[in-house]
């Protein structure tokens, strides 16, 4: 392992450069990463923003990585196979499977967004309960939760 490497705060920054739509940064900064998954996840995102011709590599390589971890009882990436599977694959089905499986361990904000986009692009919005009475619970004020919220349930 290399020292002074945090791939937990590597991760959020490469989210971060998602966000301002800087793909192009984040493949100067980690477009060589292999290691790890969840930063790969991200490699892979900017490459499909930036037309990067390595990303059928890299789908292969995740798609690889997570039907080994789903076959050895992992839900350890449930939260990223989500993600690949909602973003990159554009597979609602398998996105709100692994959406599902994530919230039964993780309930941080991002959870919830993927739970609920999850559901709202595989039609299904009732299984997206459990994250809206978390919400509701918490009291989340995050304006992408709320302007998904008001997607899945009808007006009054």
């Amino acid at each position: 392992r290399e020292t002074g490497r945090d791939t937990y705060l590597e991760t959020l920054h490469a989210d971060f450069l998602l966000a301002q739509g800087q793909a192009a940064q984040l493949l100067a900064r980690y477009g060589n990463e292999q290691r790890n998954d969840n930063l790969l996840l991200r490699v892979a995102l900017a490459q499909q923003a930036t037309g990067d011709a390595r990303l059928p590599l890299t789908l292969d390589t995740l798609r690889a990585r997570f039907a080994t971890a789903r076959a050895r009882g992992e839900a350890i990436h449930a939260r990223e196979e989500a993600m690949f599977e909602l973003q990159l694959l554009r597979n609602p089905q398998g996105a709100l499977r692994a959406a599902q499986d994530n919230w039964q361990t993780q309930r941080e904000p991002l959870d919830a967004r993927l739970l609920l986009e999850a559901s709202l692009a595989a039609g299904r919005p009732q299984a997206a309960a459990p994250a809206l009475e978390w919400m509701g619970e918490h009291r989340i004020e995050d304006p992408a939760l709320l302007r998904l919220q008001a997607q899945l349930e009808p007006a009054p």
